[in-house]
């Protein structure tokens, strides 16, 4: 799952895309993970989303945006770039 995103967002860096935002907008702490192994990584509830949300930012900060020197501030709040659902099925799984 990580190479996918990872291939989505060098794709959209070779057109000139230089900002990034992870908009978490479209996730909901009170459900529960689409997948167990996300839940027996995470926990549950509203800490185990946050828990998650920074584990997906922290690795798109030091695997993309930190590694190109001409990328801008990697963003997390609502805004250019939405795959939270992406990231967030199965992550553990799959990564």
């Amino acid at each position: 799952m990580r190479a996918r995103a990872s291939s989505h967002r060098d794709q959209l860096r070779q057109i000139g895309v230089r900002h990034f935002v992870i908009a978490w907008d479209d996730v909901f702490a009170t459900r529960l993970f689409s997948c167990s192994t996300d839940t027996g990584t995470y926990g549950t509830g509203v800490t185990a989303w946050a828990r998650a949300q920074a584990d997906v930012t922290n690795f798109v900060q030091t695997q993309f945006i930190s590694t190109h020197a001409d990328m801008g501030a990697l963003r997390s709040q609502a805004g250019l770039l939405s795959m939270p659902r992406l990231w967030l099925r199965c992550s553990a799984r799959r990564w």
